[in-house]
Protein backbone atom coordinates (compact mmCIF):
# COMPACT_ATOMS: atom_id res chain seq x y z
CA UNK A 1 0.00 0.00 0.00
CA UNK A 2 2.83 2.11 0.74
CA UNK A 3 4.37 2.19 -2.55
CA UNK A 4 0.81 2.99 -4.23
CA UNK A 5 0.63 5.74 -2.12
CA UNK A 6 3.80 7.28 -3.23
CA UNK A 7 3.32 6.63 -6.86
CA UNK A 8 -0.10 8.10 -7.02
CA UNK A 9 1.12 10.91 -4.57
CA UNK A 10 3.80 12.13 -7.19
CA UNK A 11 1.46 11.39 -10.27
CA UNK A 12 -1.13 13.84 -8.66
CA UNK A 13 1.74 16.19 -7.77
CA UNK A 14 2.72 15.89 -11.65
CA UNK A 15 -0.67 16.17 -12.87
CA UNK A 16 -0.86 19.72 -10.39
CA UNK A 17 2.69 20.86 -11.73
CA UNK A 18 1.38 20.43 -15.31
CA UNK A 19 -1.72 23.35 -14.70
CA UNK A 20 0.93 25.14 -13.84
CA UNK A 21 2.86 25.47 -17.32
CA UNK A 22 1.74 28.62 -19.58
CA UNK A 23 0.34 26.49 -21.97
CA UNK A 24 -2.63 25.34 -18.94
CA UNK A 25 -2.10 28.49 -16.79
CA UNK A 26 -6.50 29.27 -16.61
CA UNK A 27 -8.29 30.43 -13.92
CA UNK A 28 -10.31 27.17 -13.80
CA UNK A 29 -7.33 24.96 -14.00
CA UNK A 30 -5.62 26.87 -10.51
CA UNK A 31 -8.53 25.95 -8.68
CA UNK A 32 -7.95 22.57 -10.08
CA UNK A 33 -4.44 22.30 -9.49
CA UNK A 34 -5.13 23.21 -5.55
CA UNK A 35 -7.55 20.26 -5.77
CA UNK A 36 -4.43 17.88 -7.32
CA UNK A 37 -2.65 19.40 -4.96
CA UNK A 38 -5.00 18.38 -2.14
CA UNK A 39 -5.06 14.96 -3.40
CA UNK A 40 -1.42 14.84 -2.73
CA UNK A 41 -1.70 15.88 0.63
CA UNK A 42 -4.38 13.02 1.58
CA UNK A 43 -2.30 10.60 0.12
CA UNK A 44 0.71 11.66 1.97
CA UNK A 45 -1.84 11.97 4.99
CA UNK A 46 -3.24 8.55 4.81
CA UNK A 47 0.65 7.36 4.21
CA UNK A 48 1.62 8.22 7.76
CA UNK A 49 -1.97 7.56 9.21
CA UNK A 50 -1.40 3.58 7.94
CA UNK A 51 2.43 3.56 9.27
CA UNK A 52 1.18 5.19 12.56
CA UNK A 53 3.94 8.25 12.41
CA UNK A 54 1.31 10.96 13.49
CA UNK A 55 -0.48 11.13 16.65
CA UNK A 56 -3.74 11.03 17.34
CA UNK A 57 -4.41 14.64 17.96
CA UNK A 58 -2.20 15.35 14.92
CA UNK A 59 -4.37 13.16 12.68
CA UNK A 60 -7.55 15.23 14.15
CA UNK A 61 -5.84 18.45 13.08
CA UNK A 62 -4.56 17.21 9.53
CA UNK A 63 -8.34 15.48 9.40
CA UNK A 64 -9.79 18.54 8.93
CA UNK A 65 -8.90 18.72 5.59
CA UNK A 66 -11.75 16.49 4.66
CA UNK A 67 -14.45 19.03 4.72
CA UNK A 68 -12.17 21.49 1.92
CA UNK A 69 -13.11 19.48 -1.39
CA UNK A 70 -16.49 20.22 -1.03
CA UNK A 71 -15.81 24.10 -1.21
CA UNK A 72 -13.23 23.96 -3.42
CA UNK A 73 -15.15 21.60 -6.15
CA UNK A 74 -17.78 24.20 -5.66
CA UNK A 75 -15.44 27.22 -6.61
CA UNK A 76 -13.68 25.09 -9.67
CA UNK A 77 -17.23 24.16 -11.12
CA UNK A 78 -18.32 27.84 -10.77
CA UNK A 79 -15.09 29.35 -12.69
CA UNK A 80 -15.17 26.29 -15.29
CA UNK A 81 -18.70 27.61 -15.98
CA UNK A 82 -18.79 31.22 -15.60
CA UNK A 83 -14.83 32.08 -16.63
CA UNK A 84 -14.89 33.96 -13.72
CA UNK A 85 -13.62 33.50 -9.77
CA UNK A 86 -16.58 33.24 -7.59
CA UNK A 87 -17.03 36.81 -5.55
CA UNK A 88 -14.75 37.19 -2.42
CA UNK A 89 -18.30 36.58 -0.52
CA UNK A 90 -19.31 34.17 -2.08
CA UNK A 91 -16.07 31.88 -1.15
CA UNK A 92 -15.98 32.94 2.30
CA UNK A 93 -19.53 31.84 3.12
CA UNK A 94 -18.26 28.47 1.88
CA UNK A 95 -15.16 28.33 3.85
CA UNK A 96 -16.94 29.04 7.15
CA UNK A 97 -17.85 25.17 7.73
CA UNK A 98 -13.98 24.76 7.41
CA UNK A 99 -12.90 26.89 9.59
CA UNK A 100 -15.78 26.66 12.39
CA UNK A 101 -14.28 22.95 12.12
CA UNK A 102 -10.71 24.07 12.54
CA UNK A 103 -11.95 26.68 15.88
CA UNK A 104 -13.68 23.39 17.36
CA UNK A 105 -10.85 21.21 17.45
CA UNK A 106 -8.65 23.75 18.93
CA UNK A 107 -11.47 24.16 21.77
CA UNK A 108 -11.67 20.57 21.83
CA UNK A 109 -8.00 19.75 22.21
CA UNK A 110 -7.94 22.95 25.47
CA UNK A 111 -10.74 21.07 26.88
CA UNK A 112 -9.68 17.49 27.08
CA UNK A 113 -12.35 16.18 24.76
CA UNK A 114 -11.78 12.76 23.81
CA UNK A 115 -10.00 12.58 20.20
CA UNK A 116 -12.16 10.11 19.32
CA UNK A 117 -15.26 11.71 19.58
CA UNK A 118 -13.77 14.77 17.42
CA UNK A 119 -12.60 12.60 14.54
CA UNK A 120 -15.97 11.40 14.37
CA UNK A 121 -17.49 14.86 14.05
CA UNK A 122 -15.23 15.47 11.85
CA UNK A 123 -16.49 12.53 9.42
CA UNK A 124 -20.00 13.12 9.83
CA UNK A 125 -19.65 16.88 8.87
CA UNK A 126 -17.15 15.64 6.01
CA UNK A 127 -20.48 13.16 4.86
CA UNK A 128 -23.03 15.99 5.04
CA UNK A 129 -20.91 18.20 3.16
CA UNK A 130 -19.42 15.38 0.30
CA UNK A 131 -23.79 14.86 0.01
CA UNK A 132 -24.89 17.92 -0.29
CA UNK A 133 -22.24 19.62 -2.38
CA UNK A 134 -23.14 18.35 -5.33
CA UNK A 135 -26.48 19.30 -5.68
CA UNK A 136 -25.01 23.63 -5.15
CA UNK A 137 -23.01 22.57 -8.17
CA UNK A 138 -25.89 21.23 -9.75
CA UNK A 139 -27.62 24.61 -8.98
CA UNK A 140 -25.18 26.36 -10.06
CA UNK A 141 -25.38 25.09 -13.95
CA UNK A 142 -28.94 25.59 -13.58
CA UNK A 143 -28.35 28.79 -12.82
CA UNK A 144 -26.44 29.56 -15.70
CA UNK A 145 -28.85 27.60 -18.03
CA UNK A 146 -32.12 28.84 -16.42
CA UNK A 147 -32.85 25.72 -16.21
CA UNK A 148 -35.76 24.80 -13.37
CA UNK A 149 -34.44 23.10 -10.11
CA UNK A 150 -36.20 19.78 -10.61
CA UNK A 151 -34.80 18.89 -13.83
CA UNK A 152 -31.60 17.47 -13.44
CA UNK A 153 -31.36 14.70 -15.97
CA UNK A 154 -32.17 17.97 -18.95
CA UNK A 155 -29.47 19.77 -16.87
CA UNK A 156 -26.96 17.33 -17.19
CA UNK A 157 -27.52 16.63 -20.42
CA UNK A 158 -26.28 20.47 -22.11
CA UNK A 159 -22.84 20.42 -23.40
CA UNK A 160 -22.71 16.71 -22.38
CA UNK A 161 -18.96 16.47 -22.99
CA UNK A 162 -17.90 19.82 -21.64
CA UNK A 163 -19.25 19.37 -18.47
CA UNK A 164 -18.19 15.60 -18.07
CA UNK A 165 -15.33 16.60 -16.00
CA UNK A 166 -17.87 18.48 -13.71
CA UNK A 167 -20.32 15.01 -13.86
CA UNK A 168 -17.29 13.42 -12.81
CA UNK A 169 -16.30 15.11 -9.50
CA UNK A 170 -20.12 15.30 -8.48
CA UNK A 171 -20.73 11.70 -9.08
CA UNK A 172 -17.58 10.58 -6.97
CA UNK A 173 -18.39 13.36 -4.37
CA UNK A 174 -21.57 11.13 -4.15
CA UNK A 175 -19.47 8.00 -4.13
CA UNK A 176 -16.85 9.65 -1.15
CA UNK A 177 -20.07 10.84 1.24
CA UNK A 178 -20.66 7.18 1.42
CA UNK A 179 -17.27 5.98 2.16
CA UNK A 180 -17.37 8.84 5.25
CA UNK A 181 -21.12 7.35 6.12
CA UNK A 182 -19.64 3.71 6.34
CA UNK A 183 -16.24 4.46 8.25
CA UNK A 184 -17.47 7.05 10.84
CA UNK A 185 -21.22 4.82 11.73
CA UNK A 186 -20.47 1.13 11.34
CA UNK A 187 -18.69 1.12 14.18
CA UNK A 188 -21.60 1.84 16.30
CA UNK A 189 -22.81 -1.04 15.27
CA UNK A 190 -19.78 -3.32 14.49
CA UNK A 191 -17.55 -1.99 17.36
CA UNK A 192 -14.54 -4.31 16.53
CA UNK A 193 -14.64 -1.77 13.14
CA UNK A 194 -13.64 0.91 15.11
CA UNK A 195 -10.14 2.73 13.84
CA UNK A 196 -9.71 -0.08 11.24
CA UNK A 197 -7.47 0.28 8.11
CA UNK A 198 -10.08 -1.05 5.46
CA UNK A 199 -11.38 2.62 5.93
CA UNK A 200 -7.64 3.93 5.20
CA UNK A 201 -7.62 1.39 2.31
CA UNK A 202 -10.81 2.48 0.68
CA UNK A 203 -10.16 5.89 1.08
CA UNK A 204 -6.42 5.67 -0.63
CA UNK A 205 -8.79 3.36 -3.61
CA UNK A 206 -10.87 6.17 -3.61
CA UNK A 207 -8.30 8.71 -4.23
CA UNK A 208 -6.63 6.52 -7.12
CA UNK A 209 -10.03 6.01 -8.85
CA UNK A 210 -10.61 9.21 -8.86
CA UNK A 211 -7.20 10.55 -10.26
CA UNK A 212 -7.37 7.64 -13.02
CA UNK A 213 -11.27 9.01 -13.90
CA UNK A 214 -9.84 12.53 -14.20
CA UNK A 215 -6.76 11.51 -16.35
CA UNK A 216 -8.87 9.92 -18.55
CA UNK A 217 -11.57 12.57 -19.07
CA UNK A 218 -8.79 14.89 -19.94
CA UNK A 219 -7.07 12.44 -22.50
CA UNK A 220 -10.95 11.46 -24.05
CA UNK A 221 -12.34 14.66 -24.46
CA UNK A 222 -9.58 17.49 -23.73
CA UNK A 223 -11.93 20.17 -24.57
CA UNK A 224 -12.90 19.91 -20.66
CA UNK A 225 -9.24 21.62 -19.56
CA UNK A 226 -9.52 25.33 -20.72
CA UNK A 227 -6.10 26.42 -22.20
CA UNK A 228 -4.43 30.02 -21.56
CA UNK A 229 -5.15 30.65 -25.23
CA UNK A 230 -8.83 29.99 -25.30
CA UNK A 231 -12.04 31.07 -23.99
CA UNK A 232 -12.20 30.57 -20.23
CA UNK A 233 -15.53 29.69 -19.21
CA UNK A 234 -18.35 26.48 -20.27
CA UNK A 235 -19.24 28.92 -22.91
CA UNK A 236 -17.38 32.01 -22.81
CA UNK A 237 -19.96 34.22 -24.12
CA UNK A 238 -18.04 36.61 -27.03
CA UNK A 239 -20.07 38.64 -28.98
CA UNK A 240 -19.95 39.15 -32.47
CA UNK A 241 -18.13 41.64 -33.62
CA UNK A 242 -21.06 43.78 -35.32
CA UNK A 243 -23.37 43.06 -32.70
CA UNK A 244 -24.39 45.37 -29.71
CA UNK A 245 -25.50 42.16 -27.69
CA UNK A 246 -24.48 41.79 -23.81
CA UNK A 247 -23.98 38.71 -21.81
CA UNK A 248 -27.07 39.78 -19.84
CA UNK A 249 -28.96 40.09 -23.16
CA UNK A 250 -27.85 36.22 -24.44
CA UNK A 251 -28.51 35.35 -20.86
CA UNK A 252 -32.63 36.33 -21.17
CA UNK A 253 -32.84 35.16 -24.97
CA UNK A 254 -31.26 31.57 -23.94
CA UNK A 255 -34.00 31.54 -21.21
CA UNK A 256 -36.59 32.30 -23.67
CA UNK A 257 -34.91 30.07 -26.17
CA UNK A 258 -35.73 27.32 -23.39
CA UNK A 259 -38.84 27.95 -22.59
CA UNK A 260 -40.02 27.62 -25.96
CA UNK A 261 -38.56 24.29 -27.00
CA UNK A 262 -40.01 22.93 -23.59
CA UNK A 263 -43.39 24.21 -24.60
CA UNK A 264 -43.76 24.24 -27.80
CA UNK A 265 -41.25 21.18 -28.74
CA UNK A 266 -40.53 22.61 -32.62
CA UNK A 267 -37.72 20.31 -32.62
CA UNK A 268 -40.52 17.00 -33.56
CA UNK A 269 -40.53 18.78 -37.12
CA UNK A 270 -37.58 17.10 -38.77
CA UNK A 271 -36.95 20.14 -41.19
CA UNK A 272 -37.02 22.53 -38.47
CA UNK A 273 -34.11 25.12 -39.09
CA UNK A 274 -32.42 28.07 -37.17
CA UNK A 275 -34.50 30.67 -39.47
CA UNK A 276 -37.73 28.91 -38.42
CA UNK A 277 -36.41 29.29 -34.51
CA UNK A 278 -35.79 33.07 -35.14
CA UNK A 279 -39.03 33.47 -37.05
CA UNK A 280 -41.25 31.70 -34.06
CA UNK A 281 -39.46 34.04 -31.47
CA UNK A 282 -39.65 37.24 -33.82
CA UNK A 283 -36.22 37.30 -33.39
CA UNK A 284 -33.04 38.44 -35.02
CA UNK A 285 -31.60 35.61 -37.10
CA UNK A 286 -27.67 36.68 -35.07
CA UNK A 287 -29.22 37.06 -31.86
CA UNK A 288 -30.69 33.53 -32.05
CA UNK A 289 -27.13 32.23 -33.02
CA UNK A 290 -25.34 33.93 -31.54
CA UNK A 291 -27.07 33.22 -27.82
CA UNK A 292 -26.78 29.69 -29.00
CA UNK A 293 -23.16 29.88 -30.29
CA UNK A 294 -21.45 32.09 -27.67
CA UNK A 295 -23.35 31.68 -24.17
CA UNK A 296 -24.96 28.32 -24.88
CA UNK A 297 -22.38 26.91 -26.76
CA UNK A 298 -23.79 24.30 -28.87
CA UNK A 299 -24.64 24.93 -32.82
CA UNK A 300 -28.14 25.28 -34.07
CA UNK A 301 -27.92 21.42 -34.89
CA UNK A 302 -26.84 20.38 -31.35
CA UNK A 303 -29.26 22.47 -29.68
CA UNK A 304 -31.71 21.14 -31.07
CA UNK A 305 -31.01 17.68 -31.50
CA UNK A 306 -29.94 17.75 -27.53
CA UNK A 307 -33.64 18.20 -26.91
CA UNK A 308 -34.64 15.50 -29.66
CA UNK A 309 -32.58 13.04 -27.92
CA UNK A 310 -34.60 14.02 -24.94
CA UNK A 311 -37.70 13.62 -26.10
CA UNK A 312 -36.32 10.04 -26.89
CA UNK A 313 -35.77 8.88 -23.60
CA UNK A 314 -39.21 10.22 -22.55
CA UNK A 315 -40.56 8.16 -25.75
CA UNK A 316 -39.06 5.34 -24.44
CA UNK A 317 -40.74 5.43 -20.84
CA UNK A 318 -44.10 5.58 -22.35
CA UNK A 319 -45.66 2.57 -22.71
CA UNK A 320 -47.73 3.57 -25.76
CA UNK A 321 -44.48 3.41 -27.87
CA UNK A 322 -43.33 -0.22 -26.23
CA UNK A 323 -44.15 -1.35 -29.43
CA UNK A 324 -42.58 0.73 -31.96
CA UNK A 325 -38.96 -0.08 -33.27
CA UNK A 326 -36.28 2.40 -32.01
CA UNK A 327 -35.83 4.05 -35.26
CA UNK A 328 -39.65 4.84 -35.36
CA UNK A 329 -39.40 6.61 -31.84
CA UNK A 330 -36.30 8.37 -32.96
CA UNK A 331 -38.20 9.74 -36.03
CA UNK A 332 -40.93 10.35 -33.28
CA UNK A 333 -38.94 12.56 -31.87
CA UNK A 334 -37.71 15.27 -34.78
CA UNK A 335 -34.79 13.01 -36.47
CA UNK A 336 -34.95 12.84 -40.32
CA UNK A 337 -32.38 9.72 -40.78
CA UNK A 338 -31.14 6.32 -38.97
CA UNK A 339 -27.46 7.95 -39.47
CA UNK A 340 -28.06 11.50 -37.73
CA UNK A 341 -30.33 9.51 -34.94
CA UNK A 342 -27.88 7.32 -33.47
CA UNK A 343 -24.64 10.10 -33.69
CA UNK A 344 -26.42 12.39 -32.03
CA UNK A 345 -27.76 9.47 -29.32
CA UNK A 346 -24.25 8.50 -29.16
CA UNK A 347 -23.06 11.79 -28.54
CA UNK A 348 -25.31 13.56 -25.82
CA UNK A 349 -25.48 9.70 -23.87
CA UNK A 350 -22.70 8.16 -24.95
CA UNK A 351 -24.31 5.14 -25.33
CA UNK A 352 -27.19 3.61 -27.90
CA UNK A 353 -30.19 3.68 -28.26
CA UNK A 354 -30.67 0.13 -27.71
CA UNK A 355 -28.80 0.25 -24.25
CA UNK A 356 -30.85 3.37 -23.18
CA UNK A 357 -33.93 1.29 -23.93
CA UNK A 358 -33.19 -1.23 -21.98
CA UNK A 359 -31.93 0.83 -18.57
CA UNK A 360 -35.23 2.74 -19.28
CA UNK A 361 -37.33 -0.03 -19.55
CA UNK A 362 -35.40 -2.07 -16.40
Amino acid sequence: MNIIIIIHAIQSFLLSMLLLTPRFRSKPNNILMIIMMGCVMYFIIHGLDINGIVTRWQHAYLQILIVLPPPLILCYWYTYIYGKYPTRSYFIKHLIVPVVALVGVVIANMTGTPVEIVKTILGELAFLMHLVYPFFMLNVLQDFYKIERNRIAETLSYNSEKVSILKIFGFMMLFHSTIFLMQYNLPFFIPEMHNSVLFIYAQVIFLVLLQYLLTWIIIRMPVVIHFSDDKVGLAAFRKHVKSGMSYENAYDTAQKLNRFMDREKPFLNPLYAVNDLSRDMGMDYLKVTETLNGLIGQSFNDYINNYRVEEVKRLFRDPEYSDESNLNIGFAAGFNSKAAFYAAFKKFTGITPTQCRKECCE
